[in-house]
This record gives structure tokens, sequence and C-alpha cells, in this order.
């Protein structure tokens, strides 16, 4: 996988993590588990994951020493408040709060997903499964005739101005999974894909380049 695929492919933490297992095992990585004891052996390589949004990765050295490189998998975007719905005369939209360091005219007016884990139940058993909307979500910004000001001073309210657009839907949890889900952390986040720009192709365009770029240079090192 490359850096394009991974920023391509990893919507949440969740996804971040799981791409960056793909990456491990595909060079040799052992997976742990916290809850066992470890046998490890000098020139293994081993790494364990936490809660879904976190991979420690290393290599047992021969010598008693440490370099760390740590970088954080996931990327501003918008967290959905719960299973609620919100009625609108447009048509139902998603509870969110701002996620990060998120610019929010970012996320106005461009396709958008809902990604994230969801926990479903399946008889006496519950199961965590990652998930991603197949639809897109929007956020319509307002015409500049109701917001004559748009050009020389911009200002929203996430409670307000941010709430996805989903449609005529009265449980979108049922549009993630057919199964009964029992509690979800879900994200809306951009669903662009990658792009290069520039005559020559060299600029690299993408979402969550914050903070995936260095999770990847992190896995590669």
């Amino acid at each position: 996988m490359d850096v394009i695929n991974f920023l391509d492919k990893s919507y949440t933490a969740y996804h971040a993590v799981k791409h960056s297992e793909y990456i491990l095992e595909n060079h040799g990585f052992s997976k742990l588990n916290l809850a066992d004891k470890w046998n490890l052996e000098v020139g293994g390589k081993y790494y364990v994951v936490k809660n879904g949004t976190s991979v420690i990765a290393f290599v047992v050295g021969e010598n008693f020493a440490f370099n760390i490189a740590a970088s954080h998998t996931d990327s501003p975007c918008l967290h959905v408040k719960g299973r609620e719905l919100l009625p609108s005369p447009e048509g139902a939209r998603l509870n969110v709060e701002a996620y990060g360091g998120l610019i929010l005219y970012s996320m106005l007016d461009a396709p958008l997903k809902v990604a994230g884990r969801i926990i479903e139940k399946h008889g006496d058993m519950l199961t965590s499964k990652i998930v991603e909307s197949d639809y897109v979500v929007n956020i319509p910004s307002l015409a500049i005739h109701h917001n004559p000001n748009v050009n020389s001073a911009f200002s929203v309210s996430v409670q307000k101005d941010m709430l996805p657009l989903i449609g005529d839907v009265d449980d979108f949890y049922s549009t993630l999974s057919k199964e009964e889900i029992v509690d979800a952390d879900l994200y809306v986040v951009p669903a662009t894909s990658p792009f290069r720009s520039g005559v020559n192709g060299e600029y690299l365009c993408s979402p969550r380049i914050d903070n995936l770029t260095s999770v990847y240079a992190t896995l590669a090192a």
C-alpha cells in the first residue's frame, strides 16, 4: 500500500490502524496480544493494537536502547453525536461536533462519508466492525443572496451551519449495517480521493495529510 492509497482509504483512526496492520504484516511483523505473556526474540519484529486506534510496532535489537518515533492516527473531521437525527425542511441531518483542528469551511459543499467503528449484536455476542458509508453526505452552504457578506467575513456555527444533510431516513445506523447496532463511534470525513496538481503533477492534494503522512513515514521508518 503506497502513501496515496493509505491517505485515500484511512478515513478514521480505526481505518488507519487497520491499514497500518496490513503494512506491518507484509513486512514481517507479528501481532502480539496485550493479555498474553510475550516471548520476544532478538531481531524479532512485533506490534500491538490498543482500542483499535493505536498501533505500537517495535523491533528487538541486540543492544538495550530505544529509538522512538510517534504520530497520531486521527485527523480533523466532524464527530457524530449519537444516532438521533435532527429534522429539517430539506431532510434529516446528522448531529455533529468539531473534532481536532478542523478548518470548517473545507467541509462545505464537498462530498463527505460517514465512517468509524460500530458494535454489532449477534445473539448473545457483541462484535466490533470498521465501516464507511457507501453513500456521500453534504453540508450545503448558503447562497450569496442569503449571506451577502460571505466573501468579506466568514463565520459559521458547528451546531447551526455544519450539520450534514443525510436525506430521507429514520435511522442512519441501518444504512451502515444490516445487523443490530448497539453502539458506534462515527465521524463525517472528506470523501475526496487524493489527486496530483501542477504542470508536472508535482503537488499532492489530499484529505488527512494531517497527520497520515506522518503515520506513513513512521511506518516506513
